[in-house]
C-alpha cells in the first residue's frame, strides 16, 4: 500500500467513523488528505471501494497485531490471554477505524462486502484453530460449542468501543483483564483454570 493510499483510508475511517458513510462523500475524503477529488480517483475508483480497503484494511491490522501477540507466548492459554488484551487494545486505539468495520461496512454493496467477509473469516478461522488446539491440549472444556462462544466472547469485546472513552476511568488493558477474568470459569478446563488463578496471584504479589 502507497503512502498516499494509506493517507486516503485513514482519513476516511476517522470520517466514516465519526459522521457516519453516507455523511461523508469524496470530497470530505480528499480534503481531509489535502489533494483534489480527481486525485482520488486515481487511487480509488468510488467511496464504495474506499470503504471496503478501509474495513479490509482494519481487519488486516487487527489480525496482524493479534497473530504477533500471540506468538510472544509459549502456552495456549497465555496465546488466549494475549490475543484478547491484543483485540482490544486495538479496537480501542482505533476507534474510529473499528466502528467503520464493525457497522459502516454493513452498507457495502454485495461486490465489496464478499470481500470484507473474506478478510474477517480469516482473521476469525485464527481464533477458531485457537480454541479447536486448546480442546486438544485440554486448557478448553470439550463439550463447548466453539463457534457461539467465540461469537459470544467478541460481542463483548467489540461492544466497548461504544461506551469506552479515552479519558476515562478504565484503560484498555483493565478491560481486557475483567472479561477474560469473567469469561475464563465458562470455558476453560479445571486444570488450566487453576493455572490462570496462579499467573493472576502471582501478578498481584
Amino acid at each position: 500500500m502507497s503512502k498516499r493510499s494509506k493517507e486516503i483510508l485513514d482519513a476516511a475511517a476517522r470520517l466514516f467513523g465519526e459522521n457516519g458513510y453516507d455523511a461523508t462523500g469524496i470530497r470530505d475524503i480528499a480534503k481531509a488528505v489535502g489533494i483534489n477529488s480527481a486525485s482520488l480517483y486515481y487511487h480509488y475508483k468510488n467511496k464504495d471501494e474506499i470503504l471496503c480497503e478501509t474495513a479490509c484494511y482494519g481487519v488486516r491490522m487487527l489480525q496482524d497485531a493479534v497473530e504477533t501477540a500471540m506468538l510472544a507466548e509459549r502456552t495456549l492459554l497465555n496465546q488466549l490471554y494475549a490475543g484478547v488484551v491484543t483485540h482490544i487494545d486495538t479496537i480501542l486505539s482505533h476507534q474510529a477505524l473499528a466502528r467503520v468495520l464493525l457497522h459502516e461496512s454493513q452498507q457495502l454493496t454485495r461486490e465489496f462486502a464478499a470481500q470484507v467477509i473474506t478478510a474477517r473469516d480469516r482473521y476469525e478461522q485464527l481464533w477458531m484453530n485457537k480454541l479447536h488446539e486448546g480442546v486438544t491440549l485440554g486448557v478448553i472444556q470439550a463439550n463447548l460449542n466453539l463457534h457461539l462462544t467465540r461469537l459470544l466472547c467478541f460481542g463483548a469485546a467489540n461492544w466497548s468501543i461504544t461506551w469506552y472513552r479515552s479519558d476515562g476511568q478504565y484503560t484498555p488493558q483493565e478491560i481486557a483483564n475483567t472479561l477474560f477474568n469473567l469469561l475464563t470459569p465458562g470455558f476453560l478446563t479445571a486444570q488450566a483454570q487453576q493455572q490462570w488463578k496462579e499467573r493472576v496471584n502471582n501478578e498481584h504479589e
